[in-house]
Order: C-alpha cells, then sequence, then structure tokens
C-alpha cells in the first residue's frame, strides 16, 4: 500500500515539475490576431452594442446595413468604412467620446444641470459624423465622375473611330492612366476578360456602385451603343462626351455660386469678432457707470 502511494506521490510530482515548462503549439485552430488594437475593440465592443442600439429604432437591424452597403458603394467604401458593421460601431464610438467630451467640459466650466443636456446633444451629433462623412465621399465622388466624363469619353470615341470595337476600346482606354471613369472601366474591363459578356460586365459595375445615377447612366448609354452596333456607337460616344461638358459647366457653375456664398460666412464673422473688440472695452465701461 505504502508503495502504491509513493508511486501516485511521484507521478503527481513529476507531473506538476513537467506542468510548469511551456508546451509546444501542436494543433493550430487559427491564426493569430494581428490587427490593431483599435480595431479588434471596435469589432468585438462597439460593433456588437451598436447593433443592439440600432435595432431599438423604426428601421430593422438588416434594413439599416442594406442601406448602408448601398451608400458605401456610392461613396467608394471611404476609409475607415468598409463595411456597413464598421459604420455602426463608429456612430457609437462617437457618439461616446463626444458625450465624455461634453461631461468634462461641464464640469471644468461648472455647468450644473446643463451637464446632461450637453452631453446627449453632443452624443447624437457624434452619432451622425459617420453619416455626414459617407454624404460627403459619395458628393465629392458623383463631382469627380462627372468632371472625369467627358475626357474619358471622347478617347472611348478616339478608340471606337479607330476601328476598335466597344469592349476592346474600354480595355485600351482603361491600360492608360487616368481619373474616376478610367478607375471603373479597369473594372468593367476585367469583369468582361472574365466572364466575356460585355452587357452584363456593365450591368455588374451598375450594382457594384450601389446603382449611381452618374454611373448607371453612362453604363446603359454604353450598353445600348454596344447593342445597336454598327458605325454609330462613336457619333454616340461623342454624343455621351457633350452631354457631359455640359453637366461639368453646371457643376462648375453651382460650385461657384455656393463658394461666392460660403465666402460671406467667414466675413459676417469676422465682422462680429471686430465690433465685440472695438465696442465691448466702451459697453463694458459705461454699464459699470450706469450701474454706480
Amino acid at each position: 500500500m505504502t508503495g502504491i502511494l509513493a508511486l501516485i506521490a511521484g507521478i503527481g510530482m513529476f507531473l506538476f515539475v513537467d506542468g510548469l515548462f511551456p508546451r509546444p503549439v501542436r494543433v493550430r485552430l487559427m491564426a493569430p490576431d494581428r490587427r490593431p488594437l483599435g480595431q479588434r475593440l471596435m469589432d468585438a465592443f462597439f460593433v456588437p452594442a451598436a447593433e443592439r442600439v440600432s435595432s431599438l429604432g423604426r428601421a430593422g437591424l438588416e434594413r439599416q446595413k442594406a442601406d448602408l452597403k448601398i451608400r458605401l458603394a456610392r461613396a467608394g467604401y471611404p476609409p475607415p468604412f468598409a463595411t456597413p458593421e464598421a459604420v455602426l460601431g463608429y456612430r457609437l464610438f462617437t457618439a461616446v467620446l463626444f458625450a465624455v467630451f461634453g461631461g468634462i467640459f461641464a464640469l471644468v466650466v461648472k455647468l450644473g444641470g446643463l451637464a446632461l443636456p450637453l452631453a446627449l446633444g453632443l452624443a447624437a451629433f457624434g452619432w451622425v459624423v459617420p453619416d455626414r462623412t459617407i454624404a460627403n465621399a459619395e458628393r465629392e465622388r458623383r463631382e469627380q465622375l462627372t468632371l472625369d466624363a467627358a475626357s474619358t469619353l471622347d478617347r472611348l470615341a478616339i478608340h471606337v473611330a479607330a476601328g476598335q470595337a466597344l469592349p476592346a476600346a474600354v480595355r485600351s482606354v482603361a491600360e492608360r492612366p487616368g481619373g474616376a471613369w478610367v478607375a471603373e472601366f479597369r473594372k468593367i474591363a476585367a469583369a468582361y476578360a472574365v466572364g466575356g459578356d460585355f452587357p452584363a460586365a456593365l450591368e455588374e459595375a451598375v450594382e457594384r456602385n450601389g446603382r449611381l445615377p452618374e454611373i448607371a447612366r453612362v453604363c446603359e448609354r454604353l450598353r445600348a451603343a454596344y447593342e445597336m452596333g454598327g458605325g454609330g456607337v462613336a457619333q454616340s460616344l461623342r454624343r455621351m462626351a457633350q452631354d457631359a461638358r455640359v453637366s461639368i459647366r453646371l457643376l462648375i457653375t453651382e460650385r461657384g455660386y455656393r463658394n461666392a456664398v460660403m465666402m460671406v460666412i467667414p466675413a459676417f464673422f469676422a465682422i462680429i469678432a471686430i465690433a465685440i473688440i472695438l465696442i465691448g472695452p466702451g459697453a463694458v465701461r459705461m454699464v459699470a457707470v450706469m450701474g454706480g
């Protein structure tokens, strides 16, 4: 009996000492997570919490994700918003960040009862900041597509007039440096090279960009020109380029009027600041004298 107990004790001591040494990894079930700490924190905490908060609204969570997916496709996936889940996570993150800063500011200046409304107001503002970023990215992308359309369509018409078929002309234009439309033509040429169906490649481009009007309009007219065939393709492309120039003129005119209005706003605040600097000391002295 004593020998058996000694054997058990010896085996236990051996297992205890052997357990102190690190064990070699025999099977790795998954690759180590080497993402930045901020990204891991966003995916582990803010995204699930934001999904729970978003599910409380009128629109369901899946509908919100579908709308965000379309908006991101139209905006060209501006960083760091690569997925709808990332947008939801950054909504909650910016809301919490703005609320914390608002609460700290209220405590520093001793606002008292206004601390909570200020924090809630800043949280609501932080919640919509990612949406404004996506909207601005979409507007800039639409403007860039409008500005690049005329020159790109002219180059496409030149290749078609030289005797190339429309898919080959798109590939030739995509091989040269260019702007937003050349980048989109590269994707269309790649889809055509894989599938061999030019109308399907154009439809895929429209769906990939969330049916963005600037891309959908050009792709539909390109498909019509391709299906029409014959010698009228180059003429159709030139007509499209002319229409694009009209859109460019309208866009530049709109931007000029908007800049003219925006230039008044800094001047207005500058006038207010100058008035405060010039009139403020005298007004304070007058109030002090009148108050005895």
